[in-house]
């Protein structure tokens, strides 16, 4: 509910800004604006729509929510006309245009507010109408810096432009006298009960589908790392294949392609494919070796499956965290912040990262990762370890400036280190860890042998540290 001409009239008359101060400068929104005025010991705030169909001015009494960054427009008013009076206030005709001429330091400055839907905007101008600056700019309309703006000339008694007042009768149901209010608190109270209930469910639906949308996305890769899950499921089998082909050995011949043997998990006879140029140990160690890639894939899914049903289970409390805000405004600004796109680097950002005792520990789960980590999030006072002589992940500790790292959270640190890396099925390792600034990346080696060097580094001012899984500790940390 856009206001016409005639109300716009009647609320600058009740509200007698002119004589006004500007105290105080908010912009809730993108799509709206505030201004705090004091006149002979009153306070009032003026709060300005320019909303698709909601084009208003009125006094509020409501708690204007203060945007969480500070907003182009919004500053240069600050600059411009905090502390300024108001020499006038009227609008121009029946333009649905307010004009506020104002005073400060002997400097004149006008504030146009153009309560159009589809085209309203707010533009502040010197003394010339030379535009300062707008709070929409429009290039194609001239609305920007630098540019003339030209007030339309008062037009009266036009057809079609006789507007009445709207009574808002709606307001009786609501148990309040429509008798005793002024127009401005008419559409006040009209937008608290009515207006805002209506702005309510529109954002509420909004909510619910980008929430409805980030939990599809999910499920699906829920579904689909069950569906590697199943892939996995016959890796207990590969190992009673290489268990069968040792304890058959002395059945086995040279350059034999088959071992047909009794499965002892089933009490049937199975037929067990061999490479005819590798012995039974050679057979059997690459049943144990597919084996161990199945089981470490298995375990990295469901680490995985892990984390995403952690992350379904934030988005359904953040929704519902946000669903009991009643205020359409600050609504309407969780709703922007959880709307916009976040840095992809932010999103995507690669590894595992854990938080233990206030310590943010990273974990590199392959080669890319492990350089990706190493060149855009470690720093040089980080610390990073791995495990010795056996392939791993590089595990990065985030630095505390001023702070040394506590004995548990390196333990812990140590303990990731281990479990992603080939140690894991022994449990144990031997460790070295030394600050980020003292490594230095592998070079060297032929082209085509490059992607093997990728992620490697050569540390230098290492420490030593042994470490046992401990298994309470990595369930702690959620593995």
């Amino acid at each position: 509910m856009s206001l016409n001409w005639k109300e716009i009239e009647l609320v600058l008359e009740e509200l007698a800004i002119s004589g006004s101060f500007v105290q105080n400068i908010v912009q809730p929104s993108f799509d709206a604006l505030a201004l705090y005025l004091y006149k002979e010991g009153r306070a009032q705030t003026l709060f300005i729509s320019l909303a698709s169909g909601s084009c208003r001015l009125h006094e509020t009494r409501r708690k204007i929510p203060k945007n969480p960054k500070p907003l182009r427009f919004m500053e240069l008013l600050k600059k411009r006309i905090l502390g300024a009076k108001i020499v006038d206030a009227k609008q121009l005709g029946q333009e649905r245009i307010v004009q506020l001429e104002l005073e400060k330091n002997d400097e004149r400055l006008f504030l146009f507010i153009r309560l159009w839907s589809g085209a309203a905007n707010i533009l502040l101008t010197d003394s010339d109408f030379g535009i300062i600056d707008a709070f929409y700019r429009r290039p194609k309309r001239g609305e920007i810096s630098g540019q003339l703006f030209s007030p339309p000339l008062p037009r009266e008694g036009e057809k079609g432009r006789d507007y009445d007042l709207r009574s808002f009768e709606s307001l009786a149901d609501f148990g309040l006298d429509i008798s005793l209010l002024s127009l401005s608190e008419k559409i006040e109270k009209w937008y608290e009960f009515c207006g805002a209930q209506l702005s309510v469910e529109s954002l509420v639906e909004k909510v619910e589908k980008h929430f409805a949308q980030k939990i599809a996305g999910i499920e699906k890769l829920l579904q689909s790392i069950e569906a590697k899950k199943e892939a996995f499921s016959n890796r207990e089998a590969l190992k009673i294949r290489g268990d069968l082909i040792l304890s058959n050995a002395h059945l086995i011949e040279k350059e034999q392609k088959i071992l047909r043997c009794l499965d002892y998990t089933t009490n049937t006879e199975i037929e067990i494919l061999l490479d005819s140029t590798k012995n039974a140990q050679e057979n059997a160690n690459e049943f144990y070796k597919q084996y161990k890639k199945a089981e470490t894939g298995f375990e990295a899914l469901a680490i995985e499956e892990k984390k995403l049903e952690k992350e379904k289970q934030t988005l359904f409390e953040e929704k519902e965290a946000i669903l009991l805000e009643g205020n359409p405004l600050r609504l309407e600004q969780v709703l922007r912040k959880i709307e916009t796109p976040k840095q992809v680097a932010e999103v995507e950002r690669p590894g595992l990262w854990f938080d233990f005792q206030d310590w943010t520990i990273i974990v590199g789960r392959n080669a890319r990762e492990n350089d990706e980590l190493l060149r855009h999030y470690a720093r040089g006072l980080d610390t990073w370890l791995h495990t010795r002589d056996v392939q791993g992940g590089f595990v990065f500790i985030k630095n505390k400036p001023g702070k040394t790292i506590p004995l548990p959270v390196l333990i812990a640190a140590g303990n990731l280190a281990v479990y992603f890396s080939k140690a894991r099925s022994e449990a144990r390792a031997d460790l070295y860890y030394t600050q980020v600034k003292h490594l230095k990346r592998a070079r060297g080696g032929k082209k085509s042998e490059k992607s093997s060097l990728t992620g490697k580094v050569l540390p230098s001012h290492e420490k030593n540290l042994f470490i046992q899984l401990d298994t309470k500790l990595l369930q702690e940390l959620g593995l």
